[in-house]
């Protein structure tokens, strides 16, 4: 088993997900429009998709997977320019997050209108901070639910936290302004990071309109990593991580992945990973996983929470 603790070699360590689009309602009942939306989904989140779905296979991340993640952002996600790149600097042991600051200040949204099966979220915004080291900044906002759509969306705020060395976090009011300003976090990730998106392919600059800036995890997630491996006064880490839109096997050892993209994954401090299944308790020695990017759903443009991502590779699993 691997055991994780505060501080974590990146080598060693969405699901990003797609979000979907739909025109105008139609004519039917309810539920015949409900049906031929997730009908529509499905199809979207098929392997031959024009918008393919990319992340780990699933929300709980065992141990193998992660380790190959991990290993992927640092070989497809680098600093530098197109022609001379390397692995940034990731703290090791990724960035630390009370449990409990975490908990008190989702439990402060409790003025969330009941609208959906997921009522918050936590979104992770990357950046490098001026040792051109990767920074977050994170927002915990309330989940507005298209019951029609089956889709969420939130409101717009600058408003952030900063995670501070003790794990702790402190609140920035219009934090996210300084964050995307020219010498901000985001600006310096944007202007330094390339990355190869295809296995062997060439390396570019980042495509802001399809490179997701910050990563959305719904609570009911985050709340499950923390009850299966007994957190409430620990830690979780916040780990960069990287996966394909698609992969294909060739053959027993070789695939074709097209698509990488960074993510995040929430690792539980402290706990032994593993790559067991717990039947009761599924989060139990696995990391977390399987969000929605921003961009495409940041914030108002409608997304979903897909359920499974890109599966691993054979010696990934």
């Amino acid at each position: 088993m691997l055991h994780l603790p505060t501080r974590l070699p990146v080598t060693a360590c969405l699901p990003l997900t797609a979000v979907l689009f739909f025109g105008a309602c139609g004519g039917g009942t309810v539920q015949e429009q409900r049906t031929q939306r997730t009908s529509a989904a499905l199809s979207l989140s098929a392997p031959d998709s024009s918008f393919k779905v990319w992340g780990t296979h699933y929300a709980q991340v065992p141990k193998t997977e992660l380790q190959c993640a991990i290993a992927d952002f640092a070989a497809h996600v680098q600093l530098g320019d197109t022609a001379t790149h390397a692995p940034f600097d990731v703290r090791t042991g990724g960035i630390n997050v009370q449990v409990s600051a975490l908990l008190a200040l989702l439990d402060s949204l409790a003025v969330c209108p009941v609208s959906g099966p997921i009522e918050r979220a936590v979104i992770v915004h990357y950046g490098l901070n001026d040792s051109d080291a990767f920074d977050v900044r994170l927002q915990l906002r309330c989940l507005s639910y298209d019951e029609l759509e089956e889709t969420y969306t939130y409101a717009a705020s600058n408003d952030c936290y900063l995670v501070k060395p003790d794990g702790d976090l402190s609140f920035i009011p219009n934090g996210l302004l300084a964050w995307r300003d020219s010498t901000g976090g985001w600006t310096n990730y944007r202007k330094n990071v390339v990355v190869q998106s295809d296995t062997d392919g060439p390396w570019a600059t980042l495509d802001l309109l399809r490179e997701p800036n910050a990563m959305v995890h719904g609570e009911d997630d985050i709340r499950a990593l923390i009850k299966d491996n007994e957190l409430e006064e620990g830690f979780l880490s916040i780990v960069p991580i990287a996966e394909p839109e698609q992969r294909t096997r060739i053959d027993d050892k070789d695939h074709a992945e097209e698509g990488f993209h960074q993510g995040v994954a929430w690792i539980p401090v402290g706990v032994e990973l593993d790559d067991e299944k717990y039947e009761d308790r599924p989060f139990h020695a696995k990391a977390c996983d399987l969000g929605s990017p921003c961009p495409p759903g940041c914030p108002t443009a409608p997304f979903i929470f897909h359920r499974s991502g890109t599966p691993p590779r054979a010696e990934c699993e």
